[in-house]
Formats: structure tokens, sequence, C-alpha cells
């Protein structure tokens, strides 16, 4: 996360192997090193287990045994480790089906009450949706504000393929294409910041999640290139469907593409006849930190920085490009 008076880590992560490293470091070590860094205890939606994996979250919060004995865990890691506080990524409360909704607001308290406000101010943030519809369905924003430092926006993968969206997008638009209607006008991130203001949840308290990975996708036809084209599947670039960026630039190189980039989204794409990728660049990366800083939001979340070029193959020289535009627009 890089807020307004960010400390990029960047110089600490050169390689996969040393981001092994750098997760076991003492994080006193590493705040010795930069002075202003905060370290928090990241609690996710799946515990895997030997056999299946355990919707952990829901199993927490709908007993009242499990929840304290959850906390006071909690506790003892973050004094233990010497972080700063907890991270909450629950994905995502379904209210519909299960009335999660309220248990997570339980979760929150319950961590605000008997952690946050120990002897020691650790802080207490939570990974949100972007999409409305999950917005609606998962969350009391008011709630919510109340009782967190700040929120993550997972402001990204409102493209993909998938048998539903048979066609080409934008990993992370900024704004709305102009022929896009209806729930599509959404799917983007100055609509899902703003809603989450409308929805009550204060702006200085939002860090906007901008990827440094890609999504890709396999064309249907060769000559339809285009931002909406028809696709058949996951691009062969990466696996799964996304891939890093320098593995982006890699491809970019060593094919001597030329990257379109789309006015209205502010955000590129490429494509060499077969595969079409969105990725972040640059010029997409700088409107998108310069869009967080003018509107006063919090700071932004990079998601993830062993994504973004760490070993120097988009710029001779320079790793982590992503991440150091906005380390410096976020500085100027």
């Amino acid at each position: 996360m890089l807020v307004k008076s960010p400390v990029t880590i960047a110089k600490f992560v050169k390689s996969h192997a040393n981001l092994v490293k750098f997760a076991k470091c003492s994080a006193k070590l590493v705040k010795s090193s930069a002075k202003v860094i905060k370290f928090c205890v990241k609690i996710t939606k799946f515990v895997k287990s030997h056999v299946k994996p355990v919707k952990s979250h829901v199993t927490i919060a709908k007993s009242r045994v499990k929840l304290v004995n959850f906390v006071q865990s909690v506790q003892r890691t973050i004094q233990r480790l010497n972080l700063d506080g907890i991270d909450l990524d629950w994905e995502f409360p379904n209210d519909i089906v299960q009335n999660e909704k309220d248990k997570f607001i339980q979760l929150l308290n319950e961590i605000r009450e008997n952690v946050i406000n120990s002897v020691n101010k650790y802080l207490l943030s939570v990974a949100v949706a972007a999409p409305v519809t999950l917005v609606e369905t998962s969350y009391n924003v008011t709630e919510i504000n109340r009782l967190v430092d700040f929120v993550n926006l997972m402001s990204y993968d409102y493209n993909f393929f998938s048998f539903w969206t048979p066609w080409t997008g934008m990993n992370a638009p900024l704004y709305a294409k102009s022929d896009d209607t209806l729930y599509f006008s959404t799917q983007n991130i100055n609509f899902s910041s703003n809603y989450w203001i409308r929805k009550g949840m204060m702006r200085e308290k939002i860090n906007i999640g901008l990827p440094v990975y890609a999504h890709t996708y396999t064309l249907r036809t060769p000559r339809k290139t285009y931002l909406g084209a028809p696709a058949i599947g996951d691009g062969r670039l990466g696996g799964g469907g996304s891939a890093k960026y320098g593995t982006v630039c890699d491809f970019i190189h060593q094919q001597k593409l030329s990257p379109v980039f789309h006015e209205e989204t502010k955000s590129p794409y490429v494509t060499n006849g077969s595969e079409w990728v969105s990725f972040e660049n640059d010029q997409s990366m700088k409107y998108k930190a310069d869009y967080i800083y003018e509107n006063h939001y919090g700071g932004a979340m990079i998601f993830s920085l062993s994504s973004d070029d760490y070993e120097g193959k988009c710029k001779p020289g320079e790793t982590f490009p992503n991440t150091r535009i906005i380390h410096k627009i976020f500085n100027q």
C-alpha cells in the first residue's frame, strides 16, 4: 500500500528468491531501515486443510467461542511478530444465502474492541470488493467506515475471460467506455470509488487498488483485435489468464508490438492478432495515480508487488516501474 507519504519497499525486493527472504525477515529489522513502514497480518478467506478448503471467516464469525479464540490469536501474533495491525480479506460476505453481512460487522467489532483498543494502537483494515452488486450484498458500509482505519478497494478484475463475458476488456479501467451501458457502465475505478463514498465511506479512508499484472485473452478472429473483440479463452501468455508486467514487456519487445492506449478508459492493451492483453504501463499508471492524488483518496493498494517488473525487463536498469510512478506522484 502506498499512502500520501509513502515509502516503497521495492528496494528490499529484487527477485523471487529475495521475496522469500523478505517474507521471513524480522519486521523489526525492516522497520529499522524504513521508519514509517507498517506491517499487518493478513487474514484471507480460505485456510487450507488436509481434506478441503475451509471457509475460515464464515466458521469463525458464526461461533462465539471460535471468534474469541481467533481474536486472541490475532493479538498474540501481532505482539509476537512486532506487527502494526490486521488486514481482513473476506471474499466475500454472502448476505443473500447465509446472512453474513452482519457477521462481518460482528467480526470487525470484536477485533476493534479487543485488539485495536488495547495498549498499543494497532491498525484495522479490510480488503473490499469494487462491483456494485457485491457492495450491496456484502457490506454495511457506514459500519465499516466506523470500525476500520482504511479499506483497500479491489478495483481490478473488472474484465476477464469467462463463459458469461467472452470478449476482451480492460482489467482496471479508470473510466467507462462511451458505449458502456447499465451494469457495465459501473465497472470502473471512478464509479466504484465514488460509490463507496456515496454508501458512507470517508474518501480519505479509501485506498484504491491498482493492478500491476495483466489479463490475457485468445481472440476468436485475428482481424478483430479491438477492445471488446470476441474471445474464445484465456491467452497463452503467463498462465490462467494473467501475466506479470515483466512478461508482458518481453511479449511486446520480442514480437515488436505497439501497445494501443484507449483514451476513454485511460488503459492500454496490446495484441499480436491472436493474443490480446490488458495491462498497465507508465501512461495508465500516471493517470490513475494522479486521479487518487488529485481527488484526495487515502492512497493506493498495489496488487501485487511481485507482479511488477522486479527484474528490469521493461526499462533497463529500473525495477518496479509501475510502483515507482505511483510513489513519485504521491511525493510531488
